[in-house]
């Protein structure tokens, strides 16, 4: 009974115009994602196994290294500049030159902290040219503004081919240049193209779909309003960037390159999987959104299925993949990478928290208190930074992978028990953990 009524809804669904809209946009974006996974996955294995882990772990860090400095050049206007467009209080040329200009001035300003950051770091004159390479993609990278105009149109398609061209011309190059041989620079250069590829095609799109860029000009007054409404943004994505790629650049200044190497490899197979989280909350909130309006007792039981979800799904793939770790560093990598065993081993429980926070951070935005993001994303990185100064020196890329997972812990579990507005959802996320209930298949019930 309840198979029909679903696929009675899900025909209904698809005779309305917009909904088809919607799902065939969000279809090219997944299409995309799997495409940039299982590309990453497998000749980022290739790779690694050809450079080996020092010559990787130089190539992991000079990308973390710029990404700490790079968070700054979005200046947290991805959404605004979207809900800008499809508000229409400004001209669509308006918002989006208005956008581009703001996010050249700070990609400039991006390109500047590097160009001069040799001077404040021990790195070397190899990983600094290399930095320098990577800055100038930022530059390359405000055209962006473009996904953004098609994201608000639905038309998600044309960015999605643009970045299928070019992941697809890279993949060739990049395994022509392992197969001839080539030297660590060719490929840190080949993320240089990426950039300024999907630039050109990104722009020949615009162009052919809507007409000319210099038809975009600037609205001081939008300025002001975009920059306010983006800092809190900012410095909350900022602060998750920090915490992701922070390890390894510690781990490059406090030990070497190699450990960075070692580390890197168990962190590309213990992260391959956090797209899914994204995906099925995105798929599965609106749903929830629209429960509150049958009374909070339904809303608040959605979410902790969604919760025990997340955790089932999270346990899993941990337990999976801690079991499996040698074959598949050994497997995937190579002898060479067999410290990455342990660091996979403790790592990927960190999954757990991230997919819980997934979830939490949705609750948070629709509840409007976004600025608790904020907060747990500070404490988490705190804690981050804490525990890799003392345990890095102790354990190595071990205790990076150990510090991984207590700063994740406090982000998106222990935080809430500190906040009272969140107390709840850590007594829900602990509920998750033992998630009897959740076999029972209660979706149902909770609608009673």
């Amino acid at each position: 009974m309840g198979i029909e009524i679903i696929l009675y809804k899900l025909g209904a669904l698809t005779k309305r115009e917009s909904v088809v809209r919607y799902f065939k946009n969000t279809s090219w974006l997944f299409l995309d994602k799997i495409l940039k996974i299982i590309s990453g996955l497998f000749i980022g294995v290739w790779l690694a196994r050809y450079l080996g882990p020092e010559q990787f772990g130089t190539y992991n860090y000079v990308q973390s290294f710029f990404g700490l400095v790079a968070a700054f050049a979005s200046l947290g206007l991805d959404r605004i500049i979207v809900k800008a467009l499809v508000d229409k209080e400004f001209e669509r040329s308006t918002v989006l030159g208005t956008a581009f200009l703001l996010r050249f001035a700070a990609a400039s300003v991006v390109f500047f902290l590097l160009l001069i950051s040799p001077y404040f770091t021990n790195n070397t004159s190899t990983e600094n040219h290399f930095i320098i390479v990577l800055a100038a993609c930022s530059l390359f990278g405000t055209i962006y503004v473009v996904d953004f105009h098609f994201q608000s149109l639905v038309l998600s398609r044309f960015s999605v081919i643009a970045s299928i061209i070019v992941l697809s011309i890279s993949s060739v190059l990049k395994i022509t240049m392992i197969i001839t041989g080539q030297p660590l620079s060719y490929f840190v250069y080949l993320l240089l193209y990426d950039a300024i590829a999907m630039a050109i095609l990104l722009t020949v799109f615009y162009i052919q779909h809507s007409g000319s860029l210099f038809k975009w000009n600037f609205n001081y007054e939008l300025m002001l309003s975009m920059l306010k409404q983006g800092w809190p943004l900012l410095l909350t994505n900022a602060l998750v960037l920090f915490q992701m790629k922070i390890d390894q650049v510690m781990l490059r200044n406090m030990l070497n390159v190699e450990a960075v190497g070692q580390y890197a490899a168990a962190v590309k197979i213990s992260e391959a999987s956090y797209f899914l989280p994204m995906i099925i909350v995105s798929s599965l909130w609106p749903a929830i959104i629209t429960s509150k309006q049958l009374g909070e007792k339904i809303y608040l039981a959605r979410i902790q299925k969604l919760y025990d979800l997340m955790s089932v799904m999270a346990l899993s793939i941990a337990l999976v993949l801690s079991v499996s770790a040698e074959f598949l560093v050994v497997f995937l990598f190579g002898d060479s990478y067999k410290e990455a065993i342990i660091i996979l081993q403790i790592h990927v429980w960190a999954a757990v928290f991230t997919y819980l926070g997934i979830v939490s951070g949705a609750y948070l935005v629709n509840e409007k208190m976004t600025r608790k993001n904020f907060y747990r994303a500070l404490l988490g990185l705190l804690t981050n930074i804490t525990l890799n100064y003392i345990l890095i020196p102790m354990y190595g890329g071990q205790g990076a992978a150990i510090a991984t997972f207590g700063s994740f812990m406090v982000t998106y579990y222990l935080y809430d028990a500190l906040d009272r507005d969140m107390r709840r959802h850590f007594f829900m996320k602990s509920k998750s953990f033992f998630p009897v209930h959740f076999l029972r298949k209660e979706w149902g019930k909770a609608d009673k």
